[in-house]
């Protein structure tokens, strides 16, 4: 039986790739694509070296979101700490080592535990980028240490029932960040159940 072409897993067929733009973040690519229909088509999309979002709860059972300015929409969003890997020569950093700089330089926060709850293509229309998602417990905050110069954000502690209805109500309108508040809901919650450890008295 012919297997469906609909089902193969690439039924496409690059035929040329040109790199147009290349950023310290993304680049920009083409494509001359031969696709299931045998049609010649081009194709431009971004290409990115993969990124990690980061969900901070600290011992009191607080979630620390961002207050963000974007300047491609001009507006302001509530956001949970994310940011690409980063290339150190040959080396691609990983997953866990992007949580926890970003973690610090945007909220000059570290944490005990990090948790990967998922990862998820974020607009796989448009781009090969892939979004891991932590959950990080028993964070410690202080001040940002190294913020991008087209950074502009601040630190806000949120209790865990208002930024879940936030994130219910779409309040919290970065899509990713929604996604992994409530991705993380039963590891938040098993979090805040758990025994903690009570700071001895002397």
């Amino acid at each position: 039986m012919e297997e469906n072409k609909y089902r193969r897993p690439d039924p496409w067929r690059t035929l040329e790739s040109v790199q147009w733009l290349v950023s310290p973040w993304l680049a920009l690519r083409q494509d001359r694509v031969l696709t299931h229909t045998k049609d010649e088509i081009g194709y431009t999309y971004i290409e990115h070296p993969g990124s990690v979002l980061v969900v901070p709860c600290t011992c009191r059972g607080e979630i620390l979101l961002l207050r963000q300015y974007r300047y491609p929409t001009h507006s302001w969003y509530w956001e949970c700490p994310a940011g690409s890997l980063e290339q150190d020569g040959e080396r691609l950093e990983s997953a866990e080592e992007a949580v926890r700089r970003e973690l610090y330089e945007e909220m000059g926060a570290t944490c005990e535990q990090l948790q990967l709850m998922g990862s998820f293509s974020t607009n796989n229309s448009m781009s090969n980028e892939v979004c891991s998602i932590f959950f990080a417990s028993d964070v410690a905050a202080g001040r940002p240490t190294h913020p991008e110069r087209s950074e502009l954000l601040y630190t806000v502690a949120v209790s865990y029932q208002q930024v879940r209805e936030m994130a219910r109500k779409g309040e919290i309108a970065d899509g990713l960040s929604a996604l992994a508040l409530l991705l993380c809901e039963p590891a938040i919650e098993d979090y805040l159940n758990s025994p903690k450890e009570e700071a001895s008295v002397t």
